[in-house]
């Protein structure tokens, strides 16, 4: 028996088992891409939650700005997470791994921590400038326990501090 283009029997079930192998392997692949997409899934409405959360019971104990910033990093990381899912969801419906919504990540990326930045670097600021404020006073760190707290020389209203926390003067001699 000759083979022609075919390659006879033994070819066509090499080919056979080469498809099923395929088959097996890219039906694996679609099982770990919808074990990610759920617990992607899970992950950001956990997040979300967690986040709105936090939100709405930490607006009295923190500055606005500060808990704000908190809402605004967290919002991020789910927007991240929302879109890895997207991509997931890509690669499972048209079984092809788009570079898009990677880069879409990377810039979202990139925007959240410049935002963290820029506010950590306005707290700085705020902080130097009230601690500039105070040494013009008279206040240095090293002194904080003999001498003026710093909430003490500077411009806010403080309650007097009770008696027992008054450094007590002895005289040299």
């Amino acid at each position: 028996m000759t083979q022609g283009k075919g390659g006879g029997s033994k070819g066509v079930a090499t080919r056979k088992a080469r498809s099923r192998t395929a088959d097996g392997f890219r039906y694996i692949e679609q099982v770990f891409y919808v074990l990610v997409a759920t617990a992607l899934a899970a992950a950001g409405a956990g997040l979300f939650v967690y986040v709105v959360y936090s939100f709405f019971t930490g607006l009295g104990d923190s500055s606005f700005l500060t808990i704000t910033l908190e809402l605004l990093d967290g919002l991020l990381l789910v927007f991240i997470t929302t879109e890895l899912l997207h991509t997931v969801r890509a690669v499972i419906d048209e079984s092809t791994l788009m570079t898009e919504p990677f880069l879409i990540v990377g810039m979202v990326a990139v925007i959240r921590r410049l935002i963290l930045i820029s506010a950590e670097a306005k707290e700085l600021v705020a902080r130097r400038r009230s601690t500039t404020s105070c040494s013009r006073w008279g206040y240095s760190p090293e002194w904080s326990s003999h001498w003026a707290s710093p909430s003490s020389c500077c411009d806010t209203p403080t309650a007097p501090s009770p008696a027992h926390s008054t450094p007590t003067w002895t005289s040299p001699t």
